[in-house]
């Protein structure tokens, strides 16, 4: 059974606790290798930080050093 990016449905993966540049850490790792569909990352980022995806992403890309 595959363990759903969802906060309470797999301990691996709820990070909640953390500090922020720990769980965002967490996120793009997960992103990057976890086999995960557009709508279970924008899930799991949702309920791991609490916020959209778009939201995260504006708020990268606004301290983007570019």
């Amino acid at each position: 059974m595959r363990c759903l990016p969802v906060r309470g449905e797999c301990p691996a993966l709820d990070i909640h606790g953390y500090p922020p540049a720990e769980r965002l850490a967490t996120i793009t790792t997960r992103v990057q290798f976890a086999p995960l569909s557009p709508s279970e990352i924008e899930r799991f980022v949702s309920n791991v930080i609490g916020i959209s995806l778009p939201l995260l992403q504006r708020w990268l890309v606004g301290i983007s050093p570019s």
